[in-house]
């Protein structure tokens, strides 16, 4: 049975075996932890209506005689497929976030100015990529009225793809930078890459939204349905968390208030809940504990662009006579040039005149000793830090800032406080 009629017949999808019953499409997936063909019998006795795709090479005899049963050449491709279909299906209004950098940040902001006039999903945390796209799609339902899809890309060819799946009638790229260089190359083939959401969306007749502050998504201007977003808009700063003095949030903020109003959202409601808006765990969400130190967690991700954002927000601390400690890893995925741009960003972080700075990893290590850096604590590893450092982060007064890519697990410092 083709996979279009698998899912003309069915109110939704899952590859959660759990969920499978006889209005559901189940994908059988294998992960690192769990095999979905392994639910297959169990699920057939349960919800013998159930429309069941399996990997042609897992396929048992029993199932190879039921008509509920489709086998493909590759369930992970299928799943994608299906999403597709599952989407044009049910029709929602779909918007897109993408962009080197804030994606999950706009994404959840989005989400907190719209979820309340529009039965709607968002995709959970950043799961942006090959699976966390259709996977996201997996909550939808004939009665969802809008989808809210964050869309990352690592090399190219990658958002063209996503976008045809995920179809967007509004895309919002966020940011051009540093990203993913190890195949994306440079910051000319990211721009090239990402803009491709919104030819895809443009193409559909859609809405495109970007800050005007950036330099790339700024020269698309022009187009009819195109809107530039101030990055510090004067007219809501007064309703934002102390927290949303980060530039990038301002920024990210700037671009979820806009689309509200697109979609017809009362002004008057969108400042109310910019009240509510609050960064994502580890992207520079900012409190005060116990001791009274001032904690700014940015330690999923990180690139030059944001590491200057999050020198900038830490400042604000610096010029108020806080005392601001660094605890930076190393950025990521740079490719070829990464030593070179840990040693550009050395002299931002320098200029912040921190009361400490703590460096992990070898790229920032490097940079360092490269460039006669004196008052630096390097370490290899976070675990060679938390080793070494042990209690004595607890011991520092004011404001600390981690920031660092996620490979380099800086939360294991953060859980020493």
């Amino acid at each position: 049975m083709s996979l279009m009629k698998v899912v003309s017949s069915h109110e939704f999808f899952t590859s959660d075996s759990r969920l499978a019953s006889d209005t559901s499409v189940f994908v059988a997936l294998k992960g690192e932890t769990h095999d979905g063909h392994d639910f297959v019998d169990e699920i057939l006795a349960r919800a013998p209506r159930a429309a069941v795709i399996v990997d042609k090479a897992a396929l048992k005899p029993q199932w190879s005689k039921n008509a509920q049963v489709t086998p493909v050449e590759d369930t992970h491709a299928a799943h994608r497929e299906v999403a597709r279909l599952f989407r044009e299906k049910w029709k929602p209004l779909v918007i897109a976030v993408g962009g080197s950098s804030g994606k999950t940040s706009t994404k959840e902001f989005l989400k907190v100015l719209l979820e309340s006039h529009f039965e709607m999903f968002a995709t959970h945390k950043s799961q942006n990529g090959e699976q966390g796209i259709p996977k996201t799609f997996e909550s939808l339902r004939s009665t969802t009225k809008l989808a809210l899809i964050e869309v990352g890309i690592d090399q190219p060819g990658d958002m063209q793809r996503h976008a045809a799946l995920v179809q967007p009638d509004i895309a919002v790229l966020t940011s051009i930078g540093e990203e993913h260089l190890l195949h994306l190359r440079d910051v000319a083939t990211v721009f090239v890459e990402e803009r491709k959401l919104f030819e895809v969306c443009w193409a559909r007749g859609g809405e495109c939204f970007a800050p005007a502050a950036d330099l790339h998504l700024s020269s698309l201007g022009g187009h009819a349905k195109y809107h530039l977003t101030p990055e510090r808009p004067e007219d809501v700063r007064a309703s934002f968390r102390t927290e949303l003095a980060h530039p990038y949030a301002l920024r990210n903020a700037a671009l979820a208030a806009s689309i509200a109003l697109q979609l017809g959202v009362p002004e008057a409601d969108i400042a109310k809940r910019l009240l509510d808006l609050e960064l994502p765990e580890g992207r520079g969400r900012s409190w005060v504990n116990s001791r009274g130190q001032t904690i700014i967690a940015d330690h999923y991700n990180s690139n030059p662009a944001s590491l200057r954002a999050g020198l900038v927000y830490a400042k604000t601390f610096a010029d108020r006579g806080e005392g601001v400690s660094l605890i930076l890893g190393d950025m990521l995925e740079l490719g070829t040039r990464s030593l070179e741009y840990h040693k550009e960003l050395m002299a931002d972080v320098l200029a912040l005149g921190a009361r400490r700075l703590i460096l992990v990893g070898p790229q920032f290590t490097q940079a360092a000793r490269d460039l006669g850096v004196q008052d630096a604590e390097c370490y290899p590893s976070s675990d060679e830090a938390v080793a070494k450092l042990g209690m004595d982060l607890r011991s520092l007064k004011g404001v600390l800032m981690f920031k660092g890519s996620r490979g380099m697990k800086l939360e294991t410092l953060l859980d020493l406080l």
